[in-house]
């Protein structure tokens, strides 16, 4: 009887093992799979709403990506986006970044200033993690640190999975 008791034990801690094995190394069997290509927002929503993303709002679609979702709570980064109309570089709009919002405005004291040209605005709602790849293969992206980079990297420490984003 004991023996039995210590079979099934040991098969329950087995089968408990090989199940935090399964969602640890494989997270789509827990339903939150991330796809290192293709960080986006809720993509039956985007194909409802594509026709309404501009330049102007694109930012309300990117709140809800995963990369922005699993920023550190305390993370706080610009996106300062330009054109070249003119022959030269001009700013258009900033966005301050942080992990509950993304509010029109530049924040001072960000830990980095993400820059982008404005022509790939509206393609971040689509995809993110491919558009920010698109334009650094391009020349159009940039990444000013506003402070030390030992401190950024294990502040930002989480984020390393999302480093193919940058060109990392």
């Amino acid at each position: 009887m004991a023996k039995k008791i210590i079979l099934c034990v040991l098969i329950t801690f087995l089968w408990i093992a090989a199940l935090i094995l399964v969602l640890t190394y494989h997270p789509e069997a827990s339903g939150k799979a991330i796809d290192s290509n293709n960080f986006s927002v809720n993509h039956s929503a985007v194909k409802e709403e594509n026709k309404n993303i501009t330049k102007d709002n694109f930012y309300q679609f990117i709140s809800g990506n995963e990369l922005i979702k699993n920023l550190p709570k305390d993370a706080s980064l610009n996106l300062k986006l330009y054109n070249f109309n003119s022959g030269e570089r001009q700013w258009e709009k900033t966005y301050s970044i942080s992990k509950d919002k993304i509010i029109e405005g530049y924040d001072e004291k960000a830990d980095a200033d993400i820059i982008l040209n404005s022509d790939y605005a509206i393609s971040l709602a689509n995809d993110f993690c491919g558009t920010l790849k698109k334009a650094n293969k391009a020349g159009d992206l940039g990444l000013e640190l506003k402070k030390g980079e030992a401190g950024l990297l294990w502040k930002y420490k989480s984020m390393m999975k999302y480093k193919s984003c940058f060109g990392f």
